[in-house]
């Protein structure tokens, strides 16, 4: 596997970093990567003002070890590794105030232009993503209105016409065919003549007659069947005579169903 990842300083505030352990040699070593400097600076040491140069960091043996948990000897024979003349990784300089320890090839593997380049690219993928992004917010917006839109819409669109399917009955279309497909053609259109004839003869009016159907004109068609009033033939009494007969019953105070 080829190829090589950005790791921000920040990695440090990480729960796992501060992690109360003793550092792996791969941990401490990623450590002295991040502690280098990215550039030259120049920081103050006691009352000497010293220049330390990109890929270098001053510290302390004692430093090093409190960070790491090791002891001052284990951080001291693990510089020595490091700074092995055959292959070194680091160029380790002592004296009685400091420790500056210098990464080699630093430049090579965190190269200013490499890394600049890298970070505009990264920008870029970043304005690609955020213009992507904001697209698909907006579409998705679009896509909720007019959602919202069907919905008003449907909700603001008239119901549906009624028509007359007798003199004073009106019912849609739709309520006509559910009557239909529950009692049978025959049965509903005498229904509606009962309904009609009754609104016809006292003057009753219903907000919805289809309501009125089914909250008792089914009864009194019911009833009526079962006692034989409804004709079976064009010679028996129609609906109208029904409807008297039981008009009859109610002023003579026999039983009877309330409208």
């Amino acid at each position: 596997m080829s190829g090589w990842i950005k790791l921000h300083r920040q990695i440090r505030r990480n729960p796992l970093f501060k992690e109360k352990r003793k550092f792996s040699k791969f941990e401490a070593w990623i450590d002295m990567l991040l502690e280098a400097n990215h550039c030259n600076k120049t920081i103050l040491l006691g009352n000497e003002l010293i220049e330390v140069k990109r890929g270098c960091f001053i510290t302390s043996e004692l430093k090093l070890a409190n960070r790491w948990g090791w002891s001052r000897t284990k951080v001291r024979s693990f510089l020595k590794i490091l700074s092995n003349e055959s292959d070194p990784m680091i160029v380790k300089k002592s004296d009685s105030k400091k420790t500056s320890i210098t990464i080699v090839n630093y430049d090579i593997y965190q190269d200013a232009e490499t890394t600049n380049q890298t970070s505009k690219e990264h920008q870029k993928n970043i304005k690609k993503t955020s213009k992507k992004h904001q697209k698909n917010t907006t579409k998705n917006d679009k896509n909720d209105k007019n959602v919202k839109n069907d919905k008003n819409n449907i909700a603001a669109s008239p119901p549906p016409p009624k028509k007359n399917y007798a003199e004073f009955v009106k019912l849609t279309e739709e309520e006509y065919n559910r009557l239909i497909k529950q009692y049978g053609r025959d049965a509903t259109n005498t229904m509606i003549e009962i309904l009609d004839n009754y609104k016809g003869s006292t003057g009753k009016k219903y907000k919805d007659d289809n309501r009125a159907i089914r909250s008792w004109v089914v009864k009194r068609y019911e009833d009526d069947k079962a006692k034989g009033y409804l004709r079976k033939n064009k010679d028996e009494p129609r609906a109208w005579d029904t409807l008297r007969e039981w008009l009859a019953e109610k002023e003579a105070g026999e039983k009877h169903y309330d409208l």
